[in-house]
C-alpha cells in the first residue's frame, strides 16, 4: 500500500476505506477532488509534506486490541 487511491465521498468514507484494509494506518482526503489516499505508515513515522490544496486533510486509524 504506497500509497493506494480511491474517489470517496466524504472524509468519513475515506476513513472507512482505510479502516477496512489491514495494511492501511494513515489516509489523505481532499474534499474537492474526492481523492482519498491511503498509506501503510503511521503519520508519526514519517515526513509529512504540506498539500498545495486548503481543502486536504490528514488522518489516520488507531488500531489498539481493546478496540476488538
Amino acid at each position: 500500500l504506497s500509497p493506494a487511491q480511491v474517489n470517496a465521498s466524504s472524509m468519513l468514507n475515506c476513513a472507512s476505506f482505510c479502516s477496512k484494509d489491514a495494511r492501511c494506518q494513515t489516509f489523505d482526503y481532499d474534499s474537492v477532488s474526492s481523492r482519498c489516499r491511503l498509506f501503510s505508515i503511521w503519520i508519526h513515522e514519517g515526513t509529512m509534506i504540506a498539500s498545495a490544496s486548503p481543502t486536504s486533510r490528514v488522518g489516520f486509524i488507531q488500531q489498539a486490541p481493546m478496540l476488538y
